[in-house]
């Protein structure tokens, strides 16, 4: 007598595989596009882009200045 392996059992594991390597995929896909994005602004930008972003936050715009100067 060999082990009998019910077909229902097969179908499972083949399922729950197939959706383990799909999560598996697509969270590679989104670490790949997320790192590909700050590749991309990061040689966008020659300042740090977390620094730009700082600094334009604590200085006035030039719309604010150019208000100020017709008071």
């Amino acid at each position: 007598m060999g082990l009998r392996i019910m077909p229902s059992v097969v179908v499972v594991v083949v399922v729950v595989v197939v959706v383990v390597v799909s999560v598996v995929v697509v969270v590679v896909v989104v670490v790949v596009a997320a790192v590909a994005f700050v590749v991309a602004v990061v040689a966008s930008d020659p300042v740090d882009p977390l620094m730009s972003g700082l600094a334009s936050s604590f200085l006035p715009s030039q719309s604010d200045s150019a208000h100020e100067d017709h008071i």
